[in-house]
């Protein structure tokens, strides 16, 4: 900054300091206390009857669920029919998609399309909502 910016700037910064501040007419500010809400109070949290009777089914729920998992992996024949299983799901699958190349790669294609047009829709609608922003009427 060279002087003449200086001294600029310290006469508006004299003039804001010096500057006189007429008080607030009564009536628009009893109209702007009468607009502001007290805010409302939150009430302190409880736990009811349902918080803890949905925990509690909740947990054994899970604690069954894992205790019928530790019985499945204990067990041999469980074990072995699981591993089983999930080697015909994924040959199964594997198939399918080598029966079917040209629908699935039609149908991920359609998707990244679909995708990548809801992205270029959604950054259109958020420029356009900033720029509707930012116009006064």
């Amino acid at each position: 900054m060279n002087d003449q910016e200086q001294k600029i700037d310290q006469l508006v910064k004299e003039a804001l300091r010096t500057f006189p501040l007429e008080p607030v007419p009564d009536r628009v500010l009893k109209g702007v206390l009468a607009q502001i809400e007290r805010p409302i109070s939150q009430p302190a949290f409880l736990f009811s009857w349902i918080d803890f009777s949905l925990s509690a089914v909740l947990a054994v729920i899970i604690g069954l669920l894992l205790n019928m998992i530790q019985q499945v992996i204990r067990s041999s024949y469980w074990s072995a029919r699981l591993r089983v299983e999930i080697l015909l799901m994924w040959q199964e699958m594997r198939l399918f998609l080598m029966q079917n190349q040209t629908e699935v790669l039609a149908a991920a294609i359609s998707i990244l399309t679909l995708f990548t047009l809801l992205s270029i829709l959604a950054g259109i609608y958020r420029r356009q909502a900033a720029y509707a922003e930012s116009v006064v009427l």
